[in-house]
């Protein structure tokens, strides 16, 4: 079987490139989801049917069975990473959810999606405190429930 991490530059750059490396793959081992959307653009869409829709679920899933865990304290928040592997049918495997992700701008991709992610972070945290129906960016409510 081939693979390769194509997202975790923590593991990657630890390695060689293969001499079966593939021309297509970046030098740094990473897309952004605008070029891997054009890796795939010659199928029928597995982004918008397979692979964000079962991402979301494994992420739901996991916070959902270890939400007893997490200590609840009012006016503050974590931001958590999640690393996923897609097997050949393009359905994600979640591998792992992290606390506190890396904010480094190893690659061009992190550097794009680190600041996105830090301004849609203070849309969330700080304007949605003042807005409930503010732009929030690319975060969206993917589940509620009752509060306990």
């Amino acid at each position: 079987p081939r693979s390769i991490h194509l997202s975790n530059n923590s593991v990657q750059k630890q390695y060689q490139p293969s001499v079966c490396r593939s021309k297509m793959l970046p030098v740094d081992n990473m897309w952004t989801c605008e070029e891997f959307k054009s890796y795939l653009s010659n199928l029928p869409d597995p982004w918008a049917n397979i692979i964000v829709p079962g991402m979301k679920k494994g992420i739901l899933n996991a916070l959902l069975c270890t939400q007893d865990l997490i200590d609840h304290r009012k006016n503050s928040f974590e931001l958590f990473g999640a690393d996923f592997m897609l097997l050949e049918d393009f359905t994600p495997w979640l591998i792992e959810i992290n606390s506190s992700p890396s904010m480094a701008r190893t690659t061009t991709a992190t550097a794009y999606l680190v600041e996105k992610v830090l301004e849609d972070t203070i849309k969330v945290v700080i304007d949605r405190h003042q807005n409930k129906s503010c732009d929030t960016g690319k975060f969206e409510l993917a589940y509620r429930q009752p509060q306990v």
